[in-house]
């Protein structure tokens, strides 16, 4: 059975494999207890299936919630920073039996309920770190409430059970006994956009842990540690080049983002004193008047491009960036320098960003003295 509008959605027939997944040695041991992963299952391949959701805008979409009201996909609940939305095909109850006997060898398929009881296991530790947690299958509120509540799951389920969400981001998915399941998979959302991709999920017992680690290297310093750390950079005893390095280096690392620039202003130039970041600038020069960095340097303040492709103003820096943004650095009247920062997403910088590089760049000033 096919979606119109998603992933083209493959038929489990019992007695064989889907998705090119590795056979479990041994299927006689298998258990139809749901609480329980048993070992040697098929491990899912990565099929390519999710390629396209990396920096992709969710849609303004509300779907049916345990929680009792329906719940925005696009947007993270305060005071969370970002939502994880772990995707699975369906949770089973004790004693019910799988919707074909050859559920087990389907790769991708058991685990459901290991997942969300990982992900309740780690609930705590997951808002330390800024994000809110919900789980998304194809089945209806009905059923999934009961397994909430049978779980104890600290956050909602959200049903897709008409498949809204699914055609909109061409979820993947696969069909078993005439039911449309969606692939496991987890997308992290920060600011309506999907900022990271967990696809293939394997182990799910364990994938939560591993949610919380990506997490945990996405988080940045307070921001009076992360000025504090650039004040000194700028102060150091160093080269100038090497103290520019240096704080390249270390806003990249930190505030997570894809690449870092930072350029000297003389009156009728830019040019680049360091960057980081995967390639260098395609231009390590330029007149002090051009892209988004004139805007800046004329404006004498942070500009923003949420989307450089349909930008004319974006010279450009990588032929992947998505979103750039050019903080001024001035001492007193005069714009010495610029901290150019690019993300290869779409929509990546907020107002908040805006606030945080304009205050980083304000402590820039003695790189240029």
């Amino acid at each position: 059975m096919g979606l119109i509008g998603a992933q083209a959605s493959p038929t489990f027939v019992p007695g064989e494999l889907v998705d090119g997944g590795h056979a479990r040695p041994d299927h006689s041991t298998v258990s139809h207890d749901p609480t329980t992963l048993p070992r040697g299952l098929p491990v899912p391949e990565d099929d390519g299936a999710a390629s396209h959701l990396l920096g992709r805008r969710l849609p303004a979409i509300a779907l049916p919630s345990t929680a009792g009201q329906p719940m925005r996909v696009d947007s993270t609940p305060a005071p969370a920073e970002r939502l994880v939305l772990y995707a699975y095909p369906r949770t089973g109850r004790p004693g019910e039996d799988p919707l074909t006997p050859d559920w087990d060898r389907i790769p991708g398929a058991r685990g459901c309920t290991p997942e969300s009881c990982s992900f309740r296991d780690h609930a705590a530790e997951l808002q330390a770190v800024g994000a809110t947690v919900a789980g998304l299958s194809t089945q209806d509120t009905e059923y999934q409430r009961e397994a909430a509540t049978r779980l104890q799951l600290p956050f909602p389920l959200l049903s897709d059970s008409e498949l809204t969400l699914t055609c909109a981001l061409e979820l993947p998915t696969f069909t078993v006994a005439g039911q449309v399941l969606l692939k496991r998979l987890t997308l992290i959302e920060r600011d309506g956009v999907v900022e990271h991709v967990f696809y293939p999920v394997f182990p799910p017992d364990t994938h939560a842990s591993l949610v919380l680690e990506w997490l945990r290297g996405r988080m940045m310093p307070m921001p009076d540690e992360l000025l504090a750390a650039v004040r000194a950079a700028a102060h150091a005893p160093l080269p100038r080049d090497e103290r520019a390095r240096r704080i390249a280096d270390f806003i990249r690392t930190t505030t997570g983002r894809r690449w870092v620039g930072v350029y000297e202003v003389t009156a009728n130039e830019v040019v680049n004193l360091a960057w980081s970041g995967p390639a260098p600038p395609a231009h390590l020069r330029f007149p002090a008047d051009r892209g988004l960095t004139g805007a800046a340097i004329s404006a004498r303040e942070t500009v923003i491009s949420n989307d450089v492709a349909r930008d004319p103003r974006y010279l450009t820096t990588l032929a992947s960036t998505g979103s750039e943004m050019i903080a001024p650095v001035t001492v007193g009247d005069r714009v010495v320098g610029t901290l150019d920062v690019e993300d290869e997403s779409e929509d990546a910088f907020s107002d908040g960003d805006r606030r945080l590089f304009k205050r980083i760049a304000g402590e820039m000033g003695p790189l240029f003295d």
